[in-house]
């Protein structure tokens, strides 16, 4: 009995999903293994190409902030998948969980008090730390799979523009980046909304 073409081509589309999907979690295999080798990894995020390692290696952090030529002092924002993988960076009270259980997952970054366990060079000269749980699906399945947050930072030279896709990212960090993830970015056309949440009422300091 032969197929329909209807079948067939489900049966390719199917065939081609599942060779995508195998080819995303390769990916992400191989990206973790970087970052825990304290390595500096390029991947999508909502809006454009990001660079990111593990926030807990100072070496990584260092090499990160001089591809970018970006100033330490000026901290660095973290992406998780779930609360439990930044409680250990921030002190909150019960009205900002309240908050950040509003506001995510999703879009936002928030300023949260820091607690005494961040990394300096996290949070630069701030006594706040930037952070950010995402849905992003390359996000979420690098966090999920470190159990633990990442360092986030759009792939730019310090003071320019973003690069606007992979191949000028390789081309511009091919240098400082072990790893460059190649799946789409988000969608949103500009960078996330920033909230300050360490104020007696939330103060939207970017829309």
């Amino acid at each position: 009995m032969t197929s329909s073409p209807n079948q067939k081509d489900k049966q390719t589309t199917n065939q081609t999903s599942t060779q995508i999907a195998t080819q995303i979690a390769t990916q992400i295999n191989d990206a973790v293994t970087i970052i825990r080798q304290a390595g500096v990894i390029c991947y999508p995020t909502e809006g454009v190409w990001g660079l990111g390692c593990d926030p807990q290696s100072p070496s990584a952090i260092q090499k990160l902030l001089q591809a970018k030529s970006r100033p330490a002092d000026k901290g660095l924002i973290l992406v998780a998948s779930q609360f439990s993988q930044i409680e250990p960076y921030i002190t909150i009270n019960a009205v900002q969980r309240s908050q950040l259980d509003d506001l995510w997952p999703g879009f936002v970054t928030c300023l949260l008090p820091k607690s005494s366990n961040c990394p300096a060079l996290v949070t630069g000269n701030h006594e706040t730390i930037a952070i950010r749980i995402s849905e992003h699906p390359i996000i979420v399945a690098l966090c999920d799979a470190l159990n633990a947050p990442l360092i986030s930072t759009s792939a730019n030279i310090s003071g320019k523009p973003p690069v606007a896709n992979l191949n000028e990212a390789k081309q511009v960090f091919a240098q400082w980046v072990e790893y460059f993830i190649d799946a789409p970015l988000g969608g949103h056309a500009k960078p996330s909304q920033i909230v300050d949440l360490t104020k007696n009422t939330p103060v939207i300091l970017r829309q």
